[in-house]
């Protein structure tokens, strides 16, 4: 998997303009917390087994779910293992019927369809490329759409 940087100055600036962002809290599947304070630039870095906040670094699967404070319908973000859907290119699958909403960084719904049918497609052609998350029947879950 390719290592993927990402400059949280673009993401903050819009998280701050509309959401008011102040930290991110990482939740460990051990029960124990980290709270990283947002800073002007800082940088995010998901690699194969390992995700670093600034200057935290975790294992993957470590993680629990990350915690945003925000204003955002979004406040938690699950971890990928708890996804009820395949992503499979630029196109999301899911097996069950389910209610999806589709946030970009700064907090606007993108995508709204309350009633996925079971076997059905979502496409993401229509988004840019860019990292959004996945509000499945009230469950959160990031994406990358390259």
């Amino acid at each position: 998997m390719k290592k993927l940087l990402i400059l949280m100055l673009v993401a903050c600036s819009g998280l701050f303009a509309s959401a008011q962002v102040r930290s991110i809290i990482v939740n460990k599947i051990d029960g124990t917390q980290t709270q990283i304070n947002i800073v002007q630039n800082m940088q995010v870095t998901f690699a194969k087994s390992q995700i670093t906040i600034g200057t935290q670094t975790f294992n993957r699967s470590d993680v629990a779910n990350w915690t945003y404070s925000t204003a955002s319908a979004v406040s938690t973000v699950k971890s990928d293992a708890q996804k009820p859907f395949k992503q499979i290119g630029n196109v999301l699958s899911f097996n069950a019927n389910a209610s999806v909403m589709v946030f970009g960084v700064d907090g606007r719904m993108v995508i709204s369809n309350p009633a996925v049918v079971a076997g059905s497609n979502l496409s993401l052609d229509a988004l840019a490329n860019g990292i959004y998350i996945v509000k499945v029947n009230g469950n959160s879950f990031k994406i990358v759409k390259k």
